[in-house]
């Protein structure tokens, strides 16, 4: 079936995973060649305020995923068009549950995580994160987040090197789920997406996509999820993905 949207991660994926990271010269023109032919929005675990200037360096003007699956937001009209947050009781629990272990936990307060000092500083918020988990340090705060049922745990590459950041959400405020709000907005057919992503929050949204494409630098998982996988993001594997797929 024809591809009638291009739907793509941030970090990773369109700019190297980092907090300057911007696209390249090369990403920004696929991507505004792709937005001739198609739908072009993004899917990014960053917050509003902290992934705004890459948006406008493209400039992204279709509804487009934030905060790991949390919100849908609308670059015309500047403002949130859908949302999914957390419970005042999934909030404590998630405390109660991680506040024990010596990394960073926190939730978005315009860009910058805000660290947690208890649940009660913490209502009406979508995402919590904890931040910078070495490299097999995370089994065991994913084997306790597992024991709530009622949220969404994702595992992402960190800026940090060897290390990890969690994305916990409302467990229906994935990628995934944002998706299926944004193709009934947009009345675009699950299989006429294009998604391309790099880590672990990509998985919600390859399972709403026809065409999955996983970057070279892509996680084993996402990898094998995916139908086909191109370069880096240093190489400029959404160039590529764009030039193959969707300009030729």
């Amino acid at each position: 079936m024809k591809i009638k949207m291009l739907i793509f991660d941030l970090d990773g994926t369109a700019v190297p995973n980092r907090p300057d990271g911007l696209p390249s010269k090369e990403v920004i023109h696929a991507v505004r060649e792709a937005q001739k032919r198609v739908k072009v929005s993004v899917a990014t675990g960053r917050d509003l305020s902290f992934c705004k200037k890459i948006l406008d360096i493209f400039p992204i003007t279709e509804p487009s995923i934030l905060s790991g699956g949390t919100q849908l937001y609308n670059p015309l009209l500047n403002k949130i068009v859908w949302e999914q947050k957390l419970l005042s009781a999934q909030l404590k629990k998630i405390v109660d549950l991680c506040s024990t272990f010596p990394y960073y936990l926190g939730v978005a307060d315009e860009g910058e995580p805000a660290l947690i000092c208890n649940y009660k500083n913490i209502s009406d918020k979508a995402i919590v994160y904890i931040l910078n988990v070495p490299e097999g340090k995370e089994v065991p705060i994913l084997a306790v987040l597992k024991t709530v049922s009622s949220i969404a745990v994702q595992l992402v590459v960190a800026w940090q090197p060897h290390c990890y950041d969690i994305h916990i959400t409302h467990k229906n405020a994935t990628k995934k789920h944002a998706l299926q709000e944004l193709l009934t907005i947009q009345n675009i057919k699950p299989a006429q997406v294009m998604a391309v992503g790099d880590s672990g929050n990509d998985l919600p949204l390859f399972e709403n996509a026809g065409f999955k494409v996983a970057m070279g630098n892509a996680s084993p998982l996402l990898k094998q999820a995916a139908d086909v996988v191109v370069a880096s993001v240093k190489d400029n594997g959404l160039a590529e993905a764009i030039q193959k797929y969707i300009l030729r």
